[in-house]
């Protein structure tokens, strides 16, 4: 490496990514320690909320130094001047912090881009990482949300994120995290690919058959609670005529999910499994249930089936665009789903499968090349 190389990199995020159990953390905690193994010198800066997380984590392993701030509550977030994921998110602490050398920052996410500008004005190497388009996002939960405060303020926050959007412009580099997003933000913004960071070297998939049929997601996300409403009431609505029973598995599933399932005499939940059920569910299975209303960014646990289930059953909103539309059987209406449950359901999954799925994802999911395109371009 030259002789200017900075001595670490500041990452700005905008949770705690331990333990990954959705999507952002699963990205940062795993780009995180690629970094790690790169050699790279992290300084990780973290902003803490909901139910607090744990803070006496492994991030302490590939991180040198940790700085965890509280979220600003919605009356000090300055509600109209910035979105509330963003306004939230302010800290003079972080930015005195960020100040402390002139080393470069990754700010993971709309969310964390408070100081951008002020970061493009010191002379720092800024980069951003955009985990989906997240006006777009918003927009979704709104025209899926009944009428409510909750419909409210989605809709509203998709209005400020699509106007605030624009700070973008001050980074160096704005890292996308899929080939739709891309183009989208290339349109507008300095932007560059940058895959999703995952759990896995290889593929570790079970070779046999699995007797259930799984959809894992956080089941208190609006999103996740639409498909899995599908599942139940569209595609597993004929009880035992499906050959495979449905497994229902993820966080804090909402009272009326519980209901639709224990409504269905085919199907099983889950609630709350740690991660290490939740990995052996993904194994056990016979075949992963992908269906998405919402194309935006990438679904991580299309990559966590792919990498650790058998066959992936999932709708073109899940795989348009990822170049994993060959590793996954593709249906769309309930009628596909059915049909497609019956040819799958007795179907081995065969070293063959896992060696094709292997020359694929190690092609496009490489985590190590992942970190050296970023600490490359951190460097200058």
């Amino acid at each position: 490496m030259p002789i200017s190389t900075p001595t670490h990199l500041h990452v700005v995020a905008f949770d705690l990514p331990y333990p990954p159990d959705y999507g952002g953390a699963i990205d940062v905690y795993y780009k995180l320690k690629a970094l790690h193994r790169l050699g790279v010198s992290v300084v990780l800066h973290a902003f803490l909320y909901g139910k607090k997380r744990q803070t006496d984590t492994p991030l302490a392993e590939f991180c040198t130094q940790i700085y965890t701030y509280p979220r600003l509550s919605a009356m000090q977030s300055r509600i109209g001047q910035y979105p509330y994921i963003v306004g939230s998110r302010r800290s003079d602490d972080l930015w005195r912090n960020l100040c402390a050398d002139q080393c470069p920052i990754l700010f993971e996410g709309l969310h964390t881009c408070a100081y951008l500008p002020q970061a493009r004005a010191a002379g720092r190497v800024a980069m951003v990482r955009m985990h989906n388009i997240e006006a777009d996002y918003y927009a979704s939960l709104y025209r899926s949300s009944s009428w409510g405060l909750k419909k409210i303020y989605y809709g509203a926050e998709a209005m400020l994120l699509r106007r605030y959007e624009r700070v973008l412009s001050y980074a160096d580099v704005v890292w996308a995290i899929s080939p739709a997003d891309t183009a989208y933000f290339q349109q507008y913004y300095p932007t560059r690919y940058l895959p999703a960071f995952h759990a896995y070297d290889a593929p570790v998939s079970q070779l046999g058959k699995g007797n259930y049929a799984l959809y894992h997601a956080n089941l208190g996300v609006r999103e996740n609670e639409i498909a899995a409403l599908f599942l139940l009431r569209e595609v597993f609505s004929l009880g035992s005529a499906l050959p495979l029973r449905l497994v229902i598995a993820g966080k804090n599933p909402t009272i009326a999910l519980q209901k639709a399932i224990a409504q269905c005499p085919n199907a099983l939940l889950l609630p709350n499994p740690d991660a290490d059920y939740m990995r052996q569910l993904i194994a056990d299975a016979q075949v992963q249930l992908l269906p998405t209303f919402q194309a935006t960014g990438i679904k991580l646990k299309l990559l966590e089936s792919l990498f650790n289930g058998r066959f992936c059953l999932a709708n073109t909103p899940m795989v348009a665009h990822t170049g994993l539309e060959d590793l996954c059987i593709v249906a769309d209406t309930a009628s596909d789903f059915v049909a497609a449950l019956h040819r799958i359901a007795d179907m081995p999954f065969t070293e063959a499968h896992r060696d094709h799925r292997r020359q694929v994802l190690s092609r496009l999911f490489d985590n190590a090349q992942g970190a050296a395109q970023l600490w490359q371009t951190a460097c200058g």
